[in-house]
């Protein structure tokens, strides 16, 4: 779900309901927010698995590198339902014609095990 659906009710209902949710996560709720951001730091907790891929595209336009990492939500470390694992994308785009650079990330987090 994007940022305007993140909301707290819906989340419970669909873990509830015994489904998943995945939601981005934006400034709308800086508690989870925070939590998020502080989870997702570049050190890793000892013993802490985390996933990562990276793909590089070139189309008709824009040269663009992503950036996907998750870890598993810490026990006890967000009163959101269901919080399971957060994530954190980064982009990164090269207008061809330009030179120019843009980059954009967001957070979230799912009720899907890693």
């Amino acid at each position: 779900m994007d940022a305007l659906l993140t909301r707290r009710q819906m989340a419970q209902q669909m873990v509830d309901a015994g489904g998943d949710s995945g939601m981005v996560v934006t400034e709308n709720h800086p508690q989870l927010l925070d939590g998020i951001e502080i989870v997702c730091t570049p050190v890793p907790i000892a013993g802490e698995q985390r996933t990562a891929a990276a793909t590089r595209d070139l189309g008709h336009g824009p040269l663009e590198q992503r950036a996907l990492q998750t870890r598993p939500g810490r026990a006890g470390s967000s009163a959101w339902p269901g919080l399971a694992q957060v994530l954190q994308r980064q982009c990164q785009s090269l207008i061809t014609k330009t030179r120019e650079v843009r980059e954009a990330g967001v957070v979230g987090g799912t009720s899907l095990a890693p």
